[in-house]
């Protein structure tokens, strides 16, 4: 048993626990059917993360704009606004150049 199930069996019952539990797998799985888009990182390839740790969106314009179209009518549960700013706060890949190439003598 790890400690964090240990913490929580100083506070509930078993049973307590198995509903917590179940809960949270509910709310997930509704989360991830409602919400589709903000689970899209799961998917990136090795040159998404690439670009989102530079904090370039692999996500096209379109996309971007109906996360933040759907997060300005507040149409996402406070719960999933980290997600939401996570894809927010990333730039559009058309503001990104590419790197300036040194000028061969």
């Amino acid at each position: 048993m790890n400690r964090y199930k240990k913490e929580l069996l100083k506070k509930y019952t078993p049973e307590q626990i198995k509903e917590m539990e179940e809960r949270h797998r509910q709310q997930h799985k509704e989360d991830t059917t409602n919400f589709p888009e903000l689970y899209s990182f799961i998917y990136d390839s090795s040159v998404d993360i690439a670009d989102r740790k530079r904090g370039v969106s692999p996500l096209s314009k379109s996309a971007r704009d109906y996360v933040r179209k759907r997060y300005e009518n507040r149409d996402y549960p406070k719960r999933l606004h980290a997600l939401v700013m996570m894809e927010l706060n990333l730039s559009d890949p058309a503001s990104h150049n590419a790197p300036d190439e040194k000028e061969k003598d």
